[in-house]
């Protein structure tokens, strides 16, 4: 009997089933780690490894003892910010990977930012500031309005615009409590728009790019609103925003697999604000992307890594509209019931809707992207049609707070 193909996905967490399901629907033998043993995507994957996603010993140590039941993975990946067990794993199995360091450093804002000033790579201007940096030397760097970040976080957690002077030592107090280092930075507020792309580097190093999206924010900084694509940037405009991505992952040392940036354009110029070595979470690259391009990119890519080759991906050749948009509700308080779930799944251009709070669960003003109420998504034949039915979509919705 013919095995299957193996992948193993660092992290399993609700947002991470649709993956584990794609893979699975297209013939994949799908392992999963997660510090959770009854982690959301435990039931559907075909094994688990109980492990923090921060520890490549004990996930390498599992597989190399259960190596006799199904073989070893021959492709790692994760959706998440732990991209740096998922390159230390594979390298371990003797796969292709990008380099480890390259990869630790993408997970450091601070120093992806040293890194492409150095290679003189477009990216907001900044300072580094750790708990016990002399602001006095770095206020004339500061112009307002600013933005402070943590240099290692994830999903907007400690992100603040900081409009004036007063507001600053607030702002790096909470960037610091939030990132996974002493350190956070503040850089230049870029006026525009925000922009996505995911990518892959083939074992001889050709970029291949796979999906330009525009990004939405809500009336917060750290607050994504949503998401378009196809995006509605030139053709020259993406080929200049494509170029920037390819050289900002090769300034920190990223030459192989999927890669992910997220990006500013001022109308004039783009701006790197980060780039990964995996594709963009699952809200882009589960839903959004495959649904504009009418297949899906995450088997696709894994058979790339798998089979060792050029990836199969058309990136000009989309053939729908898609959209996601936050759920927004305005009040605050226990959530005592919620109707119209149902008639929304059943809208003819609706083909996801994500909830993160349910019956029970307090409701506050989001701070960041994981405190929102969730997400619906549509597909049609324009941005248009899709706003049109997240509309109304939104609108068929009914929280009953207490």
């Amino acid at each position: 009997m013919k095995r299957k193909k193996h992948v193993l996905m660092i992290g399993g967490g609700v947002q991470q089933v649709e993956a584990v399901r794609q893979l699975k629907e297209e013939g994949w033998y799908v392992g999963v780690t997660d510090r959770n043993p009854n982690c959301p995507c435990k039931k559907f994957a075909d094994y688990l490894i109980t492990a923090d996603g921060r520890d490549p010993e004990s996930i390498i140590q599992f597989l190399l003892f259960n190596k006799g039941k199904s073989g070893l993975p021959k492709a790692v990946f994760t959706l998440t910010e732990l991209t740096t067990t998922a390159a230390i794993v594979s390298k371990a199995l003797g796969l292709p990977t990008p380099s480890v360091l390259g990869v630790a450093i993408s997970q450091s804002k601070a120093l992806s930012k040293l890194y492409w000033q150095n290679a003189g790579i477009s990216s907001p201007s900044g300072v580094i500031v750790s708990k016990n940096t002399d602001m006095s030397k770095l206020l004339n760097k500061i112009k307002y309005p600013c933005v402070v970040k943590p240099d290692i976080s994830f999903g907007g957690r400690g992100v603040t615009l900081v409009e004036n002077f007063k507001e600053l030592y607030k702002a790096l107090e909470l960037a610091i409590k939030y990132s996974r280092s002493d350190k956070c930075i503040v850089e230049e507020y870029i006026t525009g728009s925000l922009h996505d792309a995911n990518g892959f580097f083939s074992l001889d190093g050709k970029f291949f790019p796979l999906s330009v999206s525009d990004r939405i924010w809500s009336n917060k900084i750290s607050v994504e609103g949503g998401a378009v694509c196809p995006s509605n940037l030139s053709t020259d405009q993406q080929h200049e925003f494509l170029c920037l991505f390819e050289k900002a992952c090769k300034a920190l040392g990223i030459e192989y697999g999927p890669v992910k940036i997220d990006a500013m354009f001022d109308g004039k110029k783009f701006f790197v604000l980060e780039v990964a070595a995996r594709l963009h979470g699952p809200r882009n690259s589960l839903f959004l992307v495959p649904n504009s391009y009418g297949k899906y990119l995450l088997p696709a890519v894994c058979e790339a890594m798998v089979k060792k080759q050029r990836l199969q991906w058309d990136f000009s050749n989309y053939k729908y509209s898609s959209a996601y948009e936050q759920i927004i509700v305005d009040k605050e308080g226990k959530i005592l019931s919620i109707e119209g779930i149902e008639k929304v799944r059943k809208m003819k251009k609706i083909f996801n809707i994500q909830l993160f709070k349910n019956k029970g669960d307090k409701l506050t003003i989001p701070s960041n992207s994981s405190e929102v109420v969730g997400y619906v998504f549509a597909v049609g034949n324009n941005i248009l049609e899709c706003q049109q039915e997240i509309k109304e979509a939104k609108a068929t919705l009914r929280f009953h707070i207490d």
